[in-house]
Formats: C-alpha cells, sequence, structure tokens
C-alpha cells in the first residue's frame, strides 16, 4: 500500500508543534488546537527530525537513514504519523471558569454564559465593558463573572496562572490542582480547619518557571488571589452604580511568595469512603499534562500556548506531584487530614 505524502510546508509544521522534553520523556503540543500528545520512541524520532530539517524531503531521508528502512518506507511512517496528529479531533473541554466560557475575537475576548455575551476585555489595553445590563440585585453574580476574567487577564499579563488551591502543611506548601467541582476549595477549607494555613482557594501565580537553573524551586504567590477578590468586589459595586461604565483591570504584585513542595492532582472521580488519602506519584510527562490542562491561559496564540507549556513541563520536572484519592465527606476528610499530619509530623 502507498502512503502519499502529507500536504503541509515544513515551515507550517515547525510553526504549529512544539516539542517539549519533561525529563527523560517528551511531550508535544499542537499549538493551533492546544492538545498534548505522548509520544513513543519512534515517534519522538520522526518528529525531532521534522521539526529540525529544512525541507520534507531532508526529513525523509534523514528518517530513513536513521530508522535504517527504504526510502518509501520512512516517507510512510512520517505521513501516517503526521496524518494522526493533522486529523485529530481535540475534546471539547469546559475548563478554567466554571459555568462561563470565554470568545476569543481578533481585538476583544467575550465572557459568556450559555452563550450569551456578559462581559467585554479589549485586548490592547484590558478595559473591561460590562454587556448583560442593569445589575439589579445581582452583584453576586457580577462579582463570579468578574473572579472568572481575572485569570484570564493576569495570564495576558505574562503570570504563570493554575486552576488550584494552596495551603501551607507541616512546613510544606501543597498546590492542589484539578478542574471545577474536583474539590480544591474544600481540600484547602478542610486543612486549614485543622490548623494549615490558606494560602489560595481556587487561583495559584507561580514563578521561577523560566530560570536557567534547572533545579530552581518553583515558588507560588500568597495574596494574588486575595487581591484579585478585592478588585472583583470594588468593581462589581461599581457596575451596580452604573453598569455602563468601563472597568479597569489593575497591575498586581506581591513580594510574597512561598517555596512550592508538592503539587497534588484532585479529581471528582478519584473519591471513596476511606478516612485515609491516597497517593500515586506522578512521572513529570503526566504531571505536566495534567497541569496544562488546568492552566489559565491569556489567549490562544500559538507564541501564549507554547510559552504556557513550556512552563508547566518546567514545573512538572522541578516539583513533587502525586495523583490524590481523598474521601467522599467531610467527616471523612478531616479523619484522613489527621491521619496524614501524624504520618508526616512522626
Amino acid at each position: 500500500m502507498t502512503t502519499s505524502k502529507p500536504h503541509m510546508e515544513i515551515k507550517d509544521l515547525k510553526s504549529r508543534f512544539f516539542l517539549q522534553s519533561v525529563a527523560l520523556d517528551s511531550l508535544l503540543l499542537d499549538a493551533e488546537t492546544g492538545e498534548l500528545f505522548s509520544l513513543n520512541d519512534e515517534a519522538q524520532l520522526v518528529i525531532k527530525v521534522l521539526l529540525s530539517s529544512p525541507s520534507m524531503e531532508a526529513a525523509f531521508s534523514q528518517v530513513a537513514e536513521l530508522m535504517k528502512v527504504s526510502l518509501p518506507e520512512a516517507v510512510g511512517i512520517s505521513s501516517t504519523l503526521l496524518s494522526h496528529l493533522l486529523d485529530f479531533v481535540p475534546l471539547e473541554r469546559a475548563r478554567w471558569t466554571g459555568d462561563f466560557s470565554f470568545v476569543e475575537k481578533a481585538d476583544c475576548w467575550e465572557l459568556t454564559l450559555e452563550k450569551s455575551a456578559i462581559v467585554n476585555i479589549e485586548k490592547e489595553d484590558f478595559v473591561i465593558r460590562w454587556l448583560a445590563g442593569p445589575l439589579e440585585g445581582q452583584m453576586s453574580f457580577a462579582y463570579r463573572a468578574l473572579l472568572a476574567v481575572a485569570p484570564k487577564l493576569l495570564s495576558a499579563r505574562g503570570h504563570f496562572v493554575v486552576h488550584a488551591s494552596a495551603f501551607q502543611v507541616e512546613g510544606e506548601t501543597v498546590m492542589a490542582v484539578g478542574h471545577s467541582g474536583a474539590g480544591k476549595t474544600t481540600l484547602a477549607r478542610a486543612f486549614q480547619s485543622q490548623g494549615a494555613r490558606l494560602v489560595s482557594e481556587d487561583l495559584c501565580v507561580v514563578q521561577g518557571l523560566r530560570s536557567a537553573n534547572k533545579e530552581s524551586q518553583p515558588l507560588v504567590a500568597s495574596t494574588f488571589e486575595s487581591q484579585v477578590r478585592e478588585w472583583a468586589r470594588a468593581a462589581a459595586t461599581h457596575l451596580a452604580a452604573d453598569h455602563h461604565s468601563y472597568l479597569e483591570f489593575p497591575v498586581l504584585s506581591t513580594d510574597s511568595w512561598e517555596p512550592l513542595s508538592w503539587i497534588w492532582h484532585i479529581s471528582a472521580q478519584r473519591r471513596s469512603d476511606r478516612e485515609e488519602f491516597g497517593f500515586r506519584q506522578l512521572a513529570p510527562l503526566e504531571a505536566a499534562t495534567e497541569l496544562f490542562q488546568n492552566l489559565f491561559i491569556g489567549t490562544s496564540q500559538p507564541p501564549t500556548l507554547i510559552g504556557a507549556f513550556r512552563s508547566a513541563c518546567h514545573l512538572a520536572a522541578n516539583c513533587r506531584s502525586a495523583a490524590l484519592d481523598s474521601p467522599s465527606n467531610l467527616d471523612s476528610l478531616q479523619a484522613a487530614i489527621r491521619n496524614y499530619r501524624s504520618k508526616t509530623a512522626s
């Protein structure tokens, strides 16, 4: 059977796909769809050659040489892999904003609810306009909408923003990462009720991800979320008085950073009736994939996606990560926390 050559220029391939080493493995990002691919050894070899070659013909020749196969076989192997990547249909994901979703346009973003535009944000200067009419007793709705806007604007300003809670327990800072409804806030508050220090409930800003020192410890901000909530409350109050007014998102900063010790990946599907936590340590490849799927990303433009992808891979390679199985009810969760603290302290 003859496999046709892919109808894609090498320059287009290089602008769309980005390969990143994660410890001993590699992840491939499709910057057009935001999808990640874990590659086997053969696929890694082919992709590395394609992304470093001046032309498709040169790439096929090098693949043939490295794999010790004929040129037609190299074309077939490479074309089959590219067809799989180019024809892959990404899953629809409702992530990052709870009930809300973002629509990106050429010069703005729109926050929508059930396909109705609620907020418009200009990309150039981050001016925010309320589109949902008079609030009329809906300040809590406006507050939730503005909280959904803030992480995107933080990311658009260059911050690495994770959909996560964070707390300090037994001298270590833990970041709990997960989709909406996974139990991040419940977990953080339960730890707080058992004596832990709450750092963040739903939004974590992390730095120390682009250092030339590969062993640099990532840091998580301890005041960004409180600043975001303060701004959202004030902005909602302002809109209640005049819903036609424009809003500006402030430039946030902090000098308070905590060394990040652990990343726990949590899920609503990993809950049980046990009074203990279950931990499965994650390899950097799996941890990077989980992290990338729980980022607030400012724009879907390839350079932004690639930057976020590289940062997620760096964080996964430089911080311990585990998949957490947690109790399904609050009493069992608090018992599990007591057991965890007892074991950690001893």
